[in-house]
């Protein structure tokens, strides 16, 4: 029985800095052999810069901005298993952060998006038909192939229609719906989704969502390179990953779009903790809306550096709640499926 409502924005939902790094296991890693785990769908799509950014040229102002709420608590019981990997950021490894200093924060107030924080977050525009427009958030991760973006599955991939997005364009630091791009705007050329996502994800029309398959609602794009040659991480840098370890501190970020919010600027939520609803979603106090959707939750955030860990990414919400799936297992080997390289 479907029985829920989602955060992305359909139609509207989810100075270059160079900065080196590599993508590495910290030491704590446990040495899964992700070869033999099940990764996820991998799907090529349009990737044709000139169609695409004219189709966002006539439909960005007309994208629009569904939510999709939480089934009942105890509905659904599966979650990606923790592995305790840990891919830094390109800045290098984040040291401990006092929980202290990242006050509880709920209202989504607007983000200053220090240091490399300002560069890897941005809009995701896509589209699962000519009709259907909608605005997300990303983020770009730190990767052996220095090309891929972060965001929740449900972004790419339409529980209800069954359909995977195209003409994906990625805007780190967007302002004001694309009337400011300072690093550039980049199409995606592949989508990997968990295969549990595409299974077992079931949402209707109106946005109410039933299934296991949003216990791993992430995903990941691989981006193509610019006409200068160069890589997305080339020119962001990437945000760290944890797929699966301890919490200190966790950020949310993203661009809401549905009122009271214009989806024209990042907001956050924070908290030195956050709930475990259903022992396999985390669960934040936020009243950010739809078109945060795909947007990064972060750990171990740095305010200085604007460094740290991706954890998940913001899923479904209401009632003054955000939830986000868990990256674990199955994260770890489609990013790895992704060529990330951990």
């Amino acid at each position: 029985m479907l029985a829920a409502t989602l955060l992305t924005a359909a139609g509207l939902t989810a100075c270059t800095v160079t900065v080196d790094g590599e993508a590495v296991p910290a030491d704590s890693a446990p040495g899964i052999n992700v070869d033999i785990l099940a990764a996820g769908e991998s799907v090529d799509i349009d990737s044709d810069p000139g169609a695409t950014n004219d189709f966002w040229d006539d439909n960005a102002s007309n994208a629009s901005a569904p939510e999709y709420e939480p089934p009942p608590e105890g509905e659904e019981t599966l979650t990606d298993k923790p592995t305790g990997v840990l891919v830094d950021p390109t800045t290098g490894p984040v040291d401990e952060v006092d929980p202290a200093s990242l006050q509880d924060s709920s209202a989504g107030n607007p983000f200053a998006a220090p240091g490399l924080a300002g560069q890897v977050h941005g809009r995701l525009y896509g589209a699962f038909d000519d009709q259907t427009a909608y605005v997300c958030s990303a983020t770009v991760v730190n990767s052996a192939g220095k090309n891929i973006v972060a965001t929740a599955a449900h972004c790419v991939y339409d529980a209800y229609s069954k359909r995977y997005a195209q003409k994906l364009q990625f805007v780190p630091a967007d302002r004001n719906q694309m009337e400011e791009t300072p690093f550039g705007i980049w199409y995606a050329n592949k989508i990997f989704a968990p295969t549990e996502f595409i299974e077992q994800a079931e949402a209707d029309e109106s946005g109410r969502t039933a299934g296991n398959g949003w216990y791993y609602d992430f995903a990941f794009l691989t981006m193509d390179a610019n006409s200068d040659g160069q890589q997305i991480q080339d020119v962001t840098g990437g945000q760290g990953i944890s797929f699966g370890g301890e919490l200190n501190g966790v950020l949310s970020i993203g661009y809401p779009a549905a009122p009271p919010f214009d989806g024209m600027s990042e907001r956050y939520c924070s908290a030195s903790n956050v709930a475990d609803r259903y022992t396999n979603d985390y669960v934040l106090s936020c009243d950010m809306t739809g078109g945060c959707s795909g947007g990064a939750w972060l750990t171990k955030f740095d305010s200085t550096t604007g460094a740290g860990y991706l954890i998940g990414s913001n899923s479904r919400g209401g009632g003054g709640q955000m939830l986000s799936a868990a990256l674990g297992e199955v994260a770890l080997a489609l990013y790895n499926q992704a060529g990330g390289g951990a």
